[in-house]
């Protein structure tokens, strides 16, 4: 059994370290965001969502890879979700994608301390360890831009981004 000493020292190593900015913060704010749009998220098609969602997950697994600087994901899960949010305008927002790419890149991060044994030794710092440079921080900020880029470009008059059902034009 462990003493309160060494979960004590597990919890301040883990809180003040880089992994607190690249794994906690994103939680936190992914939780947020489901708490906020929660009437939005029930009203979404969950079996195309979660299949996309799952398939993405297995795929990045199967191709990403350990170097001397980290674990490298391929974030099929950031398209899958960018796709998914422009051909549902109507029960999307830009925000909703934050949470919808966090937490299946988490999964993979997990996934990948898991194969460097890092779960051995209650090592976390490679989840979420490069802090605010961490693919966890950046990938789901990076595509909730994306989303409102590509919102805006498909308001515009010249219908710049082309999706949805298309008869009749």
């Amino acid at each position: 059994m462990l003493s309160s000493a060494t979960i004590l020292s597990m919890i301040n190593g883990y809180v003040f370290s880089k992994s607190f900015f690249g794994a906690i913060i994103p939680c936190v704010i992914s939780a947020g965001v489901i708490t906020y749009y929660r009437k939005k998220y029930s009203r979404l098609n969950k079996f195309p969502l979660l299949a996309g969602i799952i398939i993405s997950i297995i795929l990045s697994s199967m191709v990403s890879f350990w170097s001397s600087a980290g674990y490298h994901i391929i974030p099929f899960v950031s398209v899958f979700i960018l796709q998914y949010a422009l051909t549902h305008k109507k029960d999307f927002t830009g925000a909703m994608v934050y949470p919808l790419v966090f937490f299946p890149l988490l999964i993979n991060d997990i996934i990948g301390a898991g194969w460097s044994y890092q779960w051995a030794s209650w090592c976390w710092e490679g989840i979420g360890g490069a802090g605010l440079t961490d693919g966890l921080f950046l990938q789901p900020l990076a595509a909730v831009l994306l989303t409102y880029f590509l919102f805006w470009m498909r308001s515009r008059k010249e219908h710049l981004v082309v999706s949805g059902n298309m008869q009749g034009v």
